[in-house]
C-alpha cells in the first residue's frame, strides 16, 4: 500500500521525519515535485496622483532639455568634440599616477 513521507534532505540522504516499515536496503521509488514557485502580484493599473504628476514633470522636463545643445557652434561634430576633450586626459592621468 503506497505511503507518503516527510522527509529532509541533507548531505545528500533523504531523511524520514516519521517511522516508516522497510526492510534494510530496500528500494523505494520517490516522487519528488518540483519546487513551488512563488506568485507575483499581476500589476495594478491604478496609480496615485502624485505619481502621476511626477510622470508628467518627467515627460516635460525631457521635452524642454531635448535637442537643448542644437544651437551651439562650438561642438560641431559630437563624437569628434568628446574625443578632443578626452585627449588631454591621458597625459594628465600619466603625470597625476606616474609615482604611483
Amino acid at each position: 500500500m503506497p505511503q507518503t513521507v516527510t522527509a529532509i534532505y541533507e548531505n545528500g540522504v533523504l531523511t524520514p521525519l516519521e517511522k516508516v516499515k522497510l526492510k534494510k536496503h530496500q528500494k523505494v521509488r520517490l516522487k519528488i515535485p518540483p519546487p513551488a514557485v512563488p506568485k507575483r502580484k499581476a500589476p495594478t493599473r491604478r496609480r496615485d496622483r502624485k505619481s502621476l504628476a511626477n510622470d508628467e514633470l518627467i515627460k516635460q522636463r525631457v521635452r524642454e532639455s531635448f535637442g537643448m545643445w542644437a544651437d551651439r557652434d562650438d561642438i560641431g561634430d559630437a563624437v569628434e568634440w568628446v574625443n578632443k576633450n578626452r585627449a588631454g586626459w591621458e597625459e594628465r592621468l600619466k603625470e597625476i599616477y606616474k609615482d604611483a
